[in-house]
């Protein structure tokens, strides 16, 4: 189990759901957003 979040590890899991579903994947969590890369819980 993980609390908080990882950039990266969003994008992977919505590449991955997207391939197998066939679809286009869509970025999450974009860089530059404000946003911090990653964000401990």
């Amino acid at each position: 189990m993980s609390a908080g979040f990882s950039k990266a590890d969003l994008n992977s899991i919505s590449a991955a759901l997207a391939e197998r579903l066939g679809a286009e994947p869509v970025v999450i969590a974009a860089a530059g957003d404000g946003n911090p890369d990653f964000k401990p819980g």
